[in-house]
């Protein structure tokens, strides 16, 4: 006979049907990155339910984001179209990396700047006024690199330091003067204390023992 589970405690309070690879909450509004849904906005005030209040499509998939201030900032895998290009030599890919999104207004997101990265986006964070992306590379076996770039301007945004790692990095965190980066082949940590010089202070895991897909 088969036995009855033991209650778990849990209880579904409300339900959005959507696709969400990240979310980020803030006071009382949800951001969620929605893959090729691309992102939206949901007001959480009242939990048992929640509304959407502003969407965007964007032209690649949306992989993970961060929020400051007023701006999301989208990590992105670029999107490949099928039909050739008008030479017939390759499939179109749009150039793809960290798209700012302006949520000043949460009913009607603005595309902003857009900062162009290597093949494919996992993951960003914010720290003391600087952008940390997490950037991919093919082909296999793919490798990562840790970019910094300084947001004290946005329609000039620079590119103060950068960090070659073995392994294809899934999920990016900053604490205090260290980066802690989950990637295919283990735990990577950071050594941030200078931006214009990251440098890698140690590793834990290889690809045969330890794959990190999230870190917190």
């Amino acid at each position: 006979m088969l036995q009855k589970p033991e209650p778990h405690g849990l209880e579904l309070i409300s339900h959005i049907s959507t696709s969400c690879n990240d979310i980020v909450i803030r006071d009382s509004y949800a951001y969620l990155a929605n893959g090729w849904d691309g992102f939206s906005i949901l007001d959480i005030s009242n939990i048992s339910s929640p509304s959407l209040l502003g969407k965007l499509h964007l032209p690649n998939y949306a992989c993970s984001l961060a929020i400051h201030e007023n701006i999301v900032y989208i990590a992105e895998h670029p999107r490949e179209e099928q039909s050739l290009d008008e030479n017939m030599n390759a499939p179109i890919i749009y150039p793809s990396g960290v798209q700012f999104i302006d949520v000043s207004n949460p009913t009607k997101p603005i595309e902003g700047y857009h900062y162009l990265a290597p093949d494919f986006v996992d993951d960003v964070a914010i720290h003391d006024n600087h952008l940390f992306i997490l950037a991919n590379h093919h082909p296999e076996p793919f490798k990562c690199t840790l970019l910094i770039v300084h947001l004290q301007n946005h329609k000039n945004l620079l590119l103060v330091g950068e960090c070659s790692i073995s392994g294809r990095g899934h999920q990016l965190v900053i604490s205090n003067h260290q980066a802690y980066i989950a990637t295919f082949d283990g735990l990577h940590v950071i050594d941030i204390s200078n931006f214009n010089n990251p440098n890698e202070a140690y590793h834990v895991g290889n690809h045969l023992s330890l794959e990190g897909f999230g870190i917190d």
